[in-house]
């Protein structure tokens, strides 16, 4: 490489490093705005970083609480579901006994009746 284009290079050098320098105050600037804006939008805002914090930690516990409670509606509607289906068992269970007995009875009422033809009399006489 000749002595020229040495030069040369490095004034192509200086000159990209001169525009990447005003890049960089220009990029520098431009945080610089975007940060004075921040702070006055938090400012108008009146949340400080503490309070966004606290917000978190407080939608966090709420989310904790929630879901225990959905625990316990859960465990308790369980809990209701099976008592029913005993209680429904005991009333199925009933319900076949006097159905036993509702039909022994029958069959005792039937066996009580009077024949035929004195049961058409007392019917004639009670028609009368």
């Amino acid at each position: 490489m000749t002595p020229n284009e040495a030069r040369k290079r490095v004034v192509q050098s200086n000159s990209k490093q001169a525009v990447l320098a005003a890049q960089i105050e220009q990029t520098n600037s431009v945080v610089a705005d975007l940060r004075g804006k921040l702070e006055v939008t938090t400012q108008k805002l009146g949340f400080t970083q503490a309070e966004l914090s606290a917000g978190a930690d407080a939608g966090a516990e709420y989310s904790r609480l929630t879901k225990g409670k959905r625990r316990e509606a859960h465990g308790a509607d369980r809990q209701a579901k099976q008592e029913a289906d005993a209680k429904i068992g005991l009333v199925s269970t009933d319900l076949t006994g006097a159905k036993g007995d509702i039909t022994a009875t029958k069959q005792d009422l039937e066996a009580t009746r009077p024949s035929s033809p004195a049961r058409s009399a007392i019917l004639a006489f009670r028609a009368a």
